[in-house]
């Protein structure tokens, strides 16, 4: 077998040409939320919707009656430690949530706001099903 010289790749080439590969993210993360989706039958839908958080006037986070979180990307790796993260669903939890995402951004300038389309707990557990044990559902 013969191999030609000229078709093997060039591994001596000056580094000053050298252009490193992209970086994973090629976009600046997302500083806020787009507007809430109107999606019926599901937890993280516009009508759920408990909390929102501002930061310079971006909604940058939204708290719905189950205790989801929607965060915008640019503030998401301040939620990995937020104290009761997963262990609760509700309006009660909701809340819990809502003081300790309030913690972790006030730094930011944060500001929440309740939205009119929060409810009580004993109403969220009627209107959801919760107490007959039906299931969470959230459109990702």
């Amino acid at each position: 077998m013969h191999v030609r010289l000229a078709s093997l790749p060039s591994y001596n080439t000056p580094l000053a040409h050298y252009t490193p590969p992209p970086p994973h993210r090629t976009s600046p993360p997302e500083t806020e939320l787009g507007p809430a989706r109107n999606m019926p039958g599901f937890d993280n839908s516009s009508e759920n919707i408990r909390s929102e958080i501002k930061i310079d006037g971006k909604v940058v986070a939204r708290i719905y009656n189950s205790g989801a979180i929607e965060v915008a990307d640019a503030y998401a790796d301040q939620v990995h430690n937020l104290k009761g993260l997963g262990r609760g669903a509700g309006p009660d939890y909701a809340d819990e949530m809502l003081a300790s995402l309030m913690d972790a951004v006030a730094r930011f300038g944060a500001e929440s706001t309740k939205a009119s389309t929060a409810v009580p707990h004993e109403m969220w557990l009627t209107e959801s099903g919760k107490a007959e044990g039906r299931s969470v559902n959230l459109y990702v």
